[in-house]
């Protein structure tokens, strides 16, 4: 499990369980499904982040040394570039992990970019 630290920038008056985030310098609009007790904005919290892919996880080795999210247009998906750093754990200036990522093994150490459908949060 990656515990990171984060700070809750804004809860969503539209989705319940859409959460702004700044981890890093990074903000992430993340899916916050299991939020064990209250939060409030402007608080810091301990977080772990996975990923969601509802079709077949679409991942490529990429040349590009770089590490970077990108959320695609105002929707919950992103594009992730970065390098699988052990199994189960990509480092695109945040940590992401996930038991999608464990059969991609051959690719530790190497640069990767992928896609999907949302990031899931999990305030611990």
């Amino acid at each position: 499990m990656m515990i990171q630290r984060a700070t809750l920038l804004k809860l969503s008056s539209l989705i319940e369980e859409e959460v702004v985030l700044k981890i890093n310098g990074y903000d992430v609009v993340g899916f916050a499904t299991i939020i064990p007790y209250a939060i409030f904005e402007g608080e810091e919290y301990d977080v772990e982040l996975s990923i969601t892919c509802l079709d077949d996880l679409e991942l490529n080795e990429i040349t590009e040394h770089t590490k970077q999210l990108r959320r695609i247009d105002d929707t919950f998906k992103y594009k992730f570039q970065g390098k699988l750093i052990e199994k189960g754990k990509l480092d695109v200036g945040i940590i992401i992990e996930d038991k999608l990522l464990d059969e991609y093994q051959y690719l530790i150490g190497k640069y990767i970019e992928i896609t999907v459908d949302r990031i899931h949060v999990e305030f611990l």
